[in-house]
């Protein structure tokens, strides 16, 4: 319904309460994304090295958003990403 804040939270509540990580990431990434919700961001980074993305949710936005925010698993993800593709440059641009 557009509040970020209450998507974040909600995510939390799957993860923590529900141990559901796509659930988690469901609410969370989106939260991130358009929203800027750095919570949002931080949880999502978290949750998504290890959770499939569900439907409509892209990791690398998100991951890209939550570094943007300065949340370093967000970055570290995206320096994963970048040398899991032989980008050397791009991983020590995210590492940093």
């Amino acid at each position: 319904m557009g509040d970020q804040d209450a998507c974040s939270r909600r995510g939390a509540i799957a993860y923590f309460q529900e141990n559901d990580p796509e659930k988690a990431l469901a609410f969370s990434g989106p939260a991130c994304v358009s929203g800027g919700d750095k919570y949002g961001c931080e949880l999502a980074s978290a949750v998504g090295f290890y959770a499939e993305a569900p439907q409509g949710v892209n990791k690398s936005e998100v991951y890209a958003k939550a570094c943007e925010m300065s949340v370093v698993d967000g970055c570290d993800a995206l320096a994963d990403d970048a040398n899991l593709r032989g980008d050397v440059p791009g991983m020590k641009r995210y590492a940093r």
